[in-house]
């Protein structure tokens, strides 16, 4: 029986590819067949991480581009698609924020607030745009888009990152809407606390065992779970969905008195203390 998980012959492109989610998602689909396009501003970063997965056996490409330029973006995908024909998978992965500047409603310069728009909803919108009439030729192609949790609960800072993935969420749901008809598939992930690298570096020993108490699972979330949840949504074994979200995040975030109400044993007995193993387990 043909494992529809297999992605053989198809093309993919993935923002933000140079490491964490997009390296994770990068491996994993040329894992499963893909030729794998590993698009970031750190070329290096881009390089590398193609480099590792072509020596493990897989295809990838690392390429240089800007999520803030509009024509750079859109040349990205103008590119791949004359490079290798077709281009089948496009994962907007890209996005970020600055903690020190983007912070309550009443606390964000205009600046910050239109580049963090730009970082993550424009840059969406744009590689979107771009590849559209590429996957409308073809009949066929499947958009994953990163969102993120704090976009659905709120969170006391961040508020441009929340409410920029927040409009990705809805745009997920048009280009579902106005393209599933005619072969296009768009569906998004929404990421929980997801220990990068980066997260493991910056992080607190006490805001790591805070995340313990807004979960219901027994680690931490890593990059690979994210890359897992992109390649099935991308592949043919989700055929039938879109327009949906899929929560990868632990069975959280908790509200601050459900997860108080959870570590002290309120629902049952009472939740253990993850061993260190699991706290903080192996990172590619």
């Amino acid at each position: 029986m043909e494992l529809k998980t297999r992605m053989d012959g198809q093309v993919a492109v993935i923002t933000g590819g140079a490491q964490g989610i997009g390296a994770s998602t990068g491996r994993i689909m040329a894992e499963l067949g893909a030729t794998v396009v590993l698009a970031d501003v750190n070329e290096d970063g881009a390089n590398a991480t193609a480099e590792a997965i072509n020596a493990d056996g897989g295809t990838a490409v690392g390429v240089r581009y800007d999520a803030f330029d509009k024509d750079a973006v859109r040349g990205l995908i103008t590119d791949v698609a004359g490079r290798f024909g077709h281009l089948d998978i496009l994962h907007n992965n890209v996005g970020g924020s600055w903690p020190d500047r983007d912070l309550q409603v009443l606390d964000i310069d205009d600046d910050t607030w239109l580049k963090i728009f730009d970082w993550n909803m424009h840059t969406t919108h744009w590689a979107t745009t771009a590849v559209l009439p590429i996957m409308l030729e073809q009949g066929k192609g499947s958009i994953v888009n990163t969102i993120t949790g704090g976009a659905q609960v709120g969170m006391s800072i961040q508020v441009a990152y929340g409410s920029a993935k927040g409009a990705v969420s809805s745009y997920t749901r048009y280009v579902a809407v106005q393209y599933g008809r005619r072969g296009i598939r768009c569906n998004a992930v929404n990421p929980g606390l997801i220990l990068t690298p980066h997260a493991v570096e910056v992080m607190s020993e006490d805001f790591k065992r805070s995340l313990f108490d807004q979960i219901t699972t027994v680690r931490a979330g890593v990059p690979d779970d994210i890359g897992y949840a992109v390649a099935f949504l991308a592949s043919d074994a989700a055929g039938y969905i879109n327009g949906e979200a899929i929560t990868v995040a632990g069975g959280g975030p908790r509200s601050s008195h459900d997860a108080e109400a959870l570590r002290v044993g309120a629902y049952g007995p009472s939740v253990p203390a993850p061993p260190a193993d699991l706290i903080l387990p192996d990172l590619h």
